[in-house]
Formats: structure tokens, C-alpha cells, sequence
């Protein structure tokens, strides 16, 4: 397939599809991936890299937390032909590819479901020796990460892997 485009709202996000093992998936499939990162741009500047893409017919992804307060709906340049759309809490991602073996290894609770994870609660799960650095937590989080695990466990993430690794719609 053709390059694709992802766009990230923050750090984390932007994390989870650079370094996680989501990146070589998604690289065995697309031709080239471009993170781009909006969510402290305004949405004109939005607007002018998703006009890139739809000049070049390049697909994009959107991926947008559930609690984000950046308005998406104000960047004209949303084209539904090359859009898809992910709610997610991308802590929930993180957590999903965690099995029991790890959480125990990391001294966290371990949940089975985290469907409905949001920031706050994976905050409070984080290990007191882990607090000091969330960035560096969510790095080892991804060097142990479990894609099946994590397909198992969160539906939204589930929905992702089908719609763009397994069965690829754009």
C-alpha cells in the first residue's frame, strides 16, 4: 500500500505509534508513515497538513482521546474519504498489552478489560518507583507489550488493529 499518514493529538500518543510495536505493523504495510503530532497546533495549521495529504491522496488517520478539548470540528479540511476517526484514552492502549505476568513484574494491578480506563485511573495504577517519569514508564510499558494481549483486552484497540493492520481499509 501507499504512505500513510497518522495524526497524533499529544506526547503519548505520538509515543505509542513511533516506538510500540505498532510501528513495524503498520510499516509492513503502508509504504511510509508520517506522525504528525496536532494537538498544539491551531486548526488552521491542521488544516494546511491534512490539505497536503488530500492534494497527494494520501490517507490519514485521526486519533483523538475521549476527554480531548481540541476541536477538531473547527478544521475544515476533514475529508470523510480519507478519515477515520479513533475515541480512544490512549493510556487504555497502554494498558491492554499488559498481561498479569508483567503487572506483576511491575508491581501494578493488573485489569483484564480496560475499555473504560481513563487518564486519572491509570495514573493511580502507576507503580510509586515508576511516577517520577510518566514518559519513561510508557516507554518500558512498550518494550513488553503484548499485541494480543491488548487486542483481548481493549475493544477500541481491537477495532484499530482489525480495521487498519489485519484487514487494512485505507
Amino acid at each position: 500500500m501507499g504512505p500513510i499518514h497518522i495524526f497524533v493529538e499529544n506526547v503519548l500518543q505520538e509515543l505509542f505509534f513511533e516506538e510500540g510495536p505498532l510501528n513495524e505493523l503498520l510499516k509492513d504495510i503502508y509504504s511510509s508513515l508520517m506522525i504528525y503530532t496536532y494537538g498544539e497546533d491551531t486548526p488552521n495549521e491542521t488544516n494546511n497538513w491534512m490539505a497536503a495529504c488530500d492534494e497527494t491522496c494520501c490517507p490519514y488517520l485521526i486519533i483523538k482521546d475521549t476527554t480531548s478539548s481540541y476541536g477538531l470540528s473547527k478544521c475544515s479540511r476533514l475529508d470523510t474519504d480519507n478519515l477515520v476517526y479513533a475515541r480512544i484514552e490512549i493510556e487504555s492502549w497502554y494498558l491492554a498489552g499488559l498481561t498479569r505476568n508483567v503487572c506483576t513484574d511491575f508491581n501494578m494491578e493488573y485489569v483484564d478489560t480496560t475499555n473504560n480506563l481513563d487518564k486519572d485511573m491509570f495514573e493511580d495504577m502507576i507503580p510509586n518507583n515508576h511516577k517520577d517519569s510518566k514518559i519513561n514508564f510508557m516507554t518500558e510499558i512498550l518494550s513488553v507489550y503484548d499485541v494480543n494481549h491488548a487486542k483481548d483486552s481493549n475493544d477500541s484497540f481491537n477495532e484499530f488493529y482489525n480495521n487498519f493492520i489485519e484487514n487494512p481499509r485505507i
